[in-house]
């Protein structure tokens, strides 16, 4: 039997809804920080979309697991370059949406991990322990992979060190400064450097995973990068209505390819 929790996941937003509501200077920094950008501030990317289906709640995944040695290989090249592995997925990702969007500057949609250590059964919780950055990434300028991924992780570092003010709220604001509603639909999230999607404890206790699939309200596709079995999972869930037929598919194999290239092509990376 599992040890009982002395601890709930509604006590730990209980918390953090206490300490959001009480004087927050850095939030306060960040908010003023964004508010001067909204005005600049780019749509999400205009992928090509598909006005005749019936639109549905089911979502579909593609996916590609790339090796340890493939991995190794990928990763040497980046940090070579001084670009960091998520920063090179998530580069890769973006160059793609531009490829297929009518405008090379677009709002990536990008989820942050944390769990704030206020009771010592934290780490033992179910729940969502995620916020939001909103990342303007403008690839019009760049010629090289490289220059890219440079361009992905300046755009990230520039938006991490603004982040007590979350994604969500950025949103917003942008939503009353335009006078409509605005989404950021297309999301790119990296689990790496948190250990196995599933560890030797979870597959001894409930087999090997069959089929894996995550859905987010508003979200029609989500690129997800993660450690898994060794290697590197890449997949992306997709809101299939939302795009014409073989434009996901077409997408997919343009990411997975360039990913490829980078890895066993070490000059690649000067186009």
């Amino acid at each position: 039997l599992l040890p009982e929790l002395r601890y709930t996941y509604r006590e730990y937003r209980s918390e953090m809804v206490r300490r959001e509501s009480g004087p927050q200077p850095a939030r306060e920094t960040d908010r003023d920080w964004w508010a001067q950008r909204i005005p600049d501030l780019p749509d999400p990317p205009r992928l090509p979309a598909e006005s005749r289906k019936p639109l549905s709640r089911n979502g579909t995944r593609r996916w590609q697991w790339f090796d340890k040695q493939t991995r190794d290989a990928l990763f040497a090249n980046a940090q070579s370059r001084g670009v960091t592995p998520a920063m090179t997925f998530a580069a890769a990702f973006a160059y793609t949406l531009a490829c297929w969007s009518d405008s090379s500057r677009f709002l990536l949609n990008m989820p942050l991990f944390g769990r704030e250590a206020l009771h010592p059964d934290v780490d033992r919780l179910v729940g969502d322990f995620t916020s939001s950055l909103l990342l303007d990434i403008d690839l019009s300028g760049t010629t090289s992979a490289v220059s890219r991924a440079h361009v992905v992780q300046d755009a990230m570092r520039t938006a991490a060190a603004h982040s007590h003010y979350p994604g969500l709220s950025v949103l917003r604001d942008l939503g009353r400064y335009r006078g409509v509603p605005v989404l950021a639909p297309v999301v790119f999230t990296s689990a790496l450097g948190l250990g196995e999607l599933f560890n030797a404890d979870v597959t001894e206790v409930f087999g090997t995973p069959a089929w894996i699939i995550s859905q987010g309200p508003q979200v029609s596709l989500d690129a997800q990068v993660t450690e898994f079995d060794g290697g590197i999972l890449v997949n992306w869930d997709v809101r299939e209505d939302v795009f014409p037929s073989g434009v996901i598919d077409a997408m997919f194999a343009h990411h997975i390819d360039e990913l490829l290239r980078l890895a066993c092509a070490d000059d690649a990376w000067n186009f």
